[in-house]
């Protein structure tokens, strides 16, 4: 028995396949469609903003791609000020598989759903984790929330992940989260991760595996308008990458610096398109883009979350996963590879608690994410 959890890939590896099928399975239960087709969800937090999605894609099938250039999917002549351009993968899944667009989305969702799990495995590995030590690793960030089950002012009727009344508001149970509210835009990240480590960049120690450059900059420069959280942390982790490098390989530092700056300058020219057009401003919304502790401040968050004492909310909301982390980092401290992760990852969740980059305060969820 020792020997088979000693070091046996097809049992990981079975393990891996068999959580991806159990999330894929729960995920997905968590939805149903009714006699007529239309999709049915058990919570609001399940569903939630997807209709206005499905609108956007269904422009895309009756109108066409022009509108990504910043025409209003829904009244022409109106700047739109995010693209959604991530909507291009789903509309081109429904018309390969023949689905409209609700069940294009239903059914892409599941294959992301499916296949993450495997993604943040691969990221583990690339990482220097042991097969164990991955495994372990990708569960403990699907399936670790925070204490809010113990709390028995949960309503039993309402699920866990719509609680923003009893100050439960960031790291609720993931798993959740994922499908199919942000299940195509972690899917998306996830999947931009293991494909930077596919081509070796930045961990890889197979430094010819850069040579595709080109394709990795337009790659990265295209998640300012695929998903504005995912370049910003990226080009965060890029940032310390160049900072703290972890591979300590004559040129690599210039290249990462080329490669950064490369995509600050194309990625740059597709965010000035959207926010500096004569007319852009008509469509902005003004917010609080400072305000410090914003989750426990007055002005948006819930009273009980006002009222916690700060060490016991943040304990509140993310359980062991902070704790955990900051152990990982103090117990790996002198692995290198991790130095720009462990950076980068502070960073945002700093930055995320004082910033708001949205109107709506929770979508910093996805940057503490």
């Amino acid at each position: 028995m020792k020997q088979i959890f000693r070091s046996n890939p097809l049992t990981v590896s079975m393990i891996l396949v068999a959580f991806s099928i159990w999330i894929t399975v729960v995920c997905a239960s968590l939805l149903f469609f009714d006699d007529s087709g239309n999709l049915i969800a058990h919570s609001y937090s399940v569903w939630g903003d997807w209709s206005a999605h499905f609108t956007f894609i269904n422009a895309l099938k009756e109108r066409g791609f022009h509108w990504l250039g910043g025409d209003n999917p829904l009244f022409p002549g109106i700047p739109f000020q995010y693209p959604f351009l991530s909507h291009l993968l789903t509309y081109f899944f429904g018309k390969i598989t023949f689905l409209g667009t609700i069940h294009a989305t239903y059914y892409s969702s599941l294959i992301l759903i499916f296949l993450l799990p495997l993604f943040l495995f691969r990221v583990q590995k690339a990482l220097g984790l042991g097969a164990w030590a991955a495994l372990g690793s990708t569960l403990i960030f699907l399936l670790i929330g925070g204490f809010q089950w113990l709390d028995s002012g949960l309503k039993s009727s309402d699920p866990l992940t719509n609680q923003f009344d009893r100050g439960s508001i960031f790291t609720q149970f993931i798993l959740f989260e994922f499908f199919p509210q942000r299940a195509f835009l972690f899917g998306l990240i996830v999947f931009l991760a293991t494909a930077i480590f596919a081509f070796g960049f930045p961990f890889g120690s197979k430094t010819k595996a850069l040579r595709p450059k080109i394709v990795l900059c337009l790659i990265l420069s295209l998640t300012a308008l695929l998903h504005l959280h995912t370049w910003i942390a990226i080009s965060t982790l890029l940032f310390f990458i160049f900072l703290l490098p972890p591979v300590q390989k004559s040129g690599f530092r210039k290249s990462v610096f080329i490669l950064g700056a490369s995509v600050a300058l194309l990625s740059g020219l597709f965010l000035s398109f959207l926010l500096l057009r004569d007319d852009a401003n008509a469509s902005r919304l003004s917010w609080d883009f400072w305000l410090p502790g914003w989750a426990q401040n007055s002005k948006v968050g819930p009273a009980r979350a006002v009222e916690m004492n700060f060490f016991y909310f943040w304990v509140f909301n993310t359980g062991f996963y902070l704790p955990l982390a900051f152990v990982g980092i103090w117990l790996k401290r002198k692995e290198k590879k991790l130095w720009a992760i462990g950076a980068s990852g502070i960073f945002l969740f700093v930055f995320a608690l004082f910033i708001n980059l949205q109107p709506y305060y929770y979508d910093n969820l996805k940057l503490f994410t």
